[in-house]
C-alpha cells in the first residue's frame, strides 16, 4: 500500500488543476519512498526541491486563473499557497543545512495539507471558474 495515492475524490474537473494535483500527489510519494528507502541526503534534497518548486509553479496557474477570472476569495486562497510556500521553504532551507531530517510528521504535513487544500479551497475555486466556463 502506498503512503499517498491519487483518489478520484480528489478531482477538481479543471484538467490542468488536476493534472498539476496528480503530479504533486506522485512527488509526495516519492518523497516519501525515498525517505523509507534510506536514500542519501542529496536524492532527498533534489525531491524536496522539485517538489517545493513544482508547488510554486502549480500555485501560480491557480493564482492566474483566479486573478484573469476576478475571484472573489483570492485573498484567502492565496494566504494558503503562502503558508505552505513558507513551510516547504523551511523544509527545504533545514533539510539542505543537514538542520532536518524528514520525519513521518513531516511527510504527514505536506499529505494532509495538499488533500485538504484540494477538498476545500481548489474545490470552491474550480466551482466558480467552472461557472465561468473554465474546463
Amino acid at each position: 500500500m502506498n503512503f499517498f495515492e491519487w483518489k478520484d475524490e480528489y478531482c477538481v474537473n479543471i484538467e490542468s488543476i488536476d493534472s498539476q494535483h496528480k503530479k504533486l500527489v506522485l512527488m509526495i510519494e516519492s518523497l516519501y519512498v525515498a525517505m523509507m528507502g534510506k536514500q542519501t541526503h542529496q536524492k532527498l534534497t533534489g525531491i524536496v526541491n522539485d517538489m517545493v518548486d513544482y508547488s510554486v509553479y502549480h500555485f501560480e496557474t491557480e493564482e492566474q486563473l483566479m486573478d484573469q477570472y476576478e475571484y472573489s476569495e483570492i485573498k484567502k486562497h492565496m494566504n494558503e499557497h503562502i503558508f505552505f510556500k513558507k513551510k516547504a521553504y523551511e523544509f527545504k532551507e533545514q533539510l539542505e543545512h543537514r538542520n532536518m531530517f524528514l520525519t513521518p510528521e513531516i511527510m504527514n504535513f505536506l499529505k494532509d495539507w495538499l488533500i485538504n487544500h484540494i477538498l476545500n479551497t481548489d474545490r470552491k475555486l474550480a466551482f466558480f471558474l467552472i461557472q465561468k466556463g473554465q474546463k
